[in-house]
């Protein structure tokens, strides 16, 4: 087995895009370094938006790559600048997406609507849970899964474990790491947004 790095692997995205984009011989390891960079990050915004199914996350992140490299030539090349560029393609492919989806797919017949928590209640819910989910995405992609998992998710620590299939004294680890690391990312709203999840 090969365990030697990509040519390209450590390139700054510009300068992946920029080879990506030229067709040479680098093109096709520009493209699977900006995935594997990118992937874990898009996947865990794009099933964190209503109305996503689970099925459907690599398929919207899949059309997120393709619409990254089609403008590539106008991303920015400030990684900051760039996540931002990105994640606001992320945004526009996923809604298109759910869209499409939505047009296709036909209300499901209810018998009686049970009550639930008001309109403010759930716009306030999705503005702490969108918050959460951009810290998260500064996190190492093994913390951000299985801070994600417990947290966010609420699912139980054996939970995360089988998941990911790693023990389950490795998930508690993480996630005393992935709530350590947020807390100075989240500031004083670490406690509200973390208990509001």
């Amino acid at each position: 087995m090969n365990f030697m790095k990509s040519p390209v692997h450590g390139m700054s995205d510009a300068i992946l895009f920029a080879l990506g984009a030229g067709g040479g011989p680098l093109a096709r390891d520009a493209w699977f370094e900006m995935e594997a960079r990118y992937r874990g990050r898009l996947e865990i915004r794009v099933s964190g938006t209503l109305g996503v199914r689970a099925a459907d996350v690599k398929d919207i992140v899949q059309c997120i790559f393709m619409d990254m490299w089609e403008h590539g030539a106008h991303a920015p090349g400030e990684e900051v600048q760039f996540l931002r560029w990105l994640f606001k393609i992320a945004k526009c492919v996923t809604i298109d997406f759910v869209r499409r989806r939505g047009a296709m797919d036909p209300l499901p017949e209810v018998d009686s609507v049970a009550p639930g928590p008001g309109p403010h209640t759930q716009v306030r819910r999705a503005e702490r849970r969108d918050l959460l989910l951009e810290a998260l995405g500064q996190l190492p992609p093994p913390i951000q899964a299985a801070v994600r998992l417990r947290i966010i998710e609420g699912q139980e620590v054996e939970e995360v474990a089988r998941a990911l299939d790693v023990c389950t004294r490795r998930i508690r680890k993480r996630i005393v790491t992935g709530c350590e690391m947020l807390g100075p990312i989240l500031g004083p709203r670490f406690e509200d947004l973390v208990a509001a999840a």
